[in-house]
């Protein structure tokens, strides 16, 4: 059957395909005296328009297989692009304690912060996606336990625009 579901052709497991060719170019190009010693020769000669299809379609489904991973890949990468293009403008569209928060990341020369969780600055960064939340809080007498503080983690993209265009902080 051509059809696992109504619309859904069964895919051909690359392997498959490239072993196929393999065989098929064998058939069709090797020299009389080799198929004669294998004794193939009859066979290429009955099938040989069966084996050029069989080859073709097979390098049609490797070549179409290739294809699709290419423009799948040149989609992602598009939709990254796009995504930390949207993210950097939106760099320029924070609040005054947002900015504080990452003018201090800039002026201590790190990548990690300590910061209150239920700070409004914070959650709006984290949304935001320009800060993330290491896994463990920072253990603290002086912090009231209603927010707890956590290392907070700049992203690369973030650090290396704010770094370069330090005019928006």
């Amino acid at each position: 059957m051509l059809f696992g579901r109504i619309g859904y052709p069964i895919r051909i497991h690359l392997t498959v395909s490239f072993v196929t060719a393999s065989a098929l170019l064998f058939l069709v190009f090797a020299s009389d005296n080799t198929l004669d010693d294998l004794g193939m020769m009859d066979n290429r000669t009955v099938y040989t328009r069966g084996f050029g299809l069989g080859l073709v379609f097979s390098s049609a489904a490797i070549i179409i297989r290739f294809g699709v991973h290419a423009i799948h890949w040149g989609l992602i990468a598009h939709s990254r692009s796009t995504v930390i293009t949207t993210r950097q403008e939106g760099l320029h569209h924070l609040t005054e304690p947002q900015k504080a928060i990452l003018r201090r990341f800039i002026m201590i020369e790190s990548k990690t912060q300590t910061l209150p969780s239920g700070d409004g600055a914070v959650k709006g960064l984290r949304f935001a996606r320009i800060i993330y939340r290491s896994a463990d809080a920072v253990p603290s007498d002086t912090v009231d336990q209603s927010s707890p503080m956590f290392d907070y983690i700049i992203h690369d993209w973030a650090w290396d625009y704010i770094n370069k265009h330090s005019e928006i902080l």
